[in-house]
């Protein structure tokens, strides 16, 4: 939403589903991106449903899948009938191209007219203010909490990845149920949605949809980490 935002556009961001769909109804929107990986309904998802809904504009949006999966290429997606993709982390040269290719043309230079409006579908909107509550007006000893919480996310990745290399399921569950309460904390329900799967694997096979699993929560929390700057 920021990176929208400093181009000159209007961006609306919607946590829910429910929330989406009462914007589209109510505003108009030049294209829609989303987060393919959510708890309550993949991207894939979600495109079926506003394409089949009596909302006139849900059937027409242009709908941008945003992921971090490295399993799927931007030409599948659009074969799936997404207009466009963007790998996360993605640049602002990235997104630039991909709205251009619906129709949305963004200058890095200047402010948009304000009808140029996207939004926004993504299950993780991180608010630190719970983090920091105990700091009071100490902006210092906030600083020091939050910056904690990276350092610790950080190791909490380097974890994830030896996990993953060693094949440790039990590590991973660990690892998972480690995490949880902070990013349940700090509202990060995608991330959460996430640790929950892999905490509650304990016993289980390393296979490929656990891999896949922890591959987007290693995603998730390098974009809620993006959001602390």
């Amino acid at each position: 939403e920021a990176m929208l935002k400093q181009q000159g556009m209007m961006a609306v961001s919607c946590l829910q589903v429910d929330e989406l769909l009462d914007a589209l109804r109510a505003g108009h929107f030049d294209a829609l991106l989303t987060d393919v990986q959510m708890p309550a309904m993949n991207g894939f998802e979600l495109l079926q449903l506003l394409r089949a809904s009596n909302i006139p504009q849900a059937r027409t949006i242009p709908v941008i899948a945003v992921t971090a999966r490295s399993d799927m290429q931007p030409e599948e997606f659009v074969t799936h009938g997404f207009s466009g993709c963007l790998h996360k982390p993605f640049t602002v040269s990235e997104l630039k191209e991909v709205l251009a290719g619906v129709g949305v043309a963004v200058q890095l230079s200047q402010a948009l007219p304000e009808e140029q409006t996207v939004a926004l579908l993504s299950a993780d909107a991180p608010d630190f203010s719970a983090l920091t509550a105990f700091s009071g007006d100490d902006a210092e000893a906030a600083r020091s909490i939050v910056e904690s919480f990276v350092e610790e996310s950080r190791e909490n990745l380097r974890r994830i990845r030896e996990s993953l290399e060693k094949d440790d399921v039990e590590r991973l569950s660990a690892v998972a149920h480690k995490m949880l309460p902070l990013f349940t904390l700090i509202g990060a329900k995608r991330v959460v949605a996430l640790l929950r799967r892999l905490e509650a694997a304990k016993g289980r096979t390393l296979d490929e949809e656990l891999r896949t699993v922890a591959t987007d929560v290693m995603a998730g929390v390098e974009d809620v980490l993006r959001a602390v700057r």
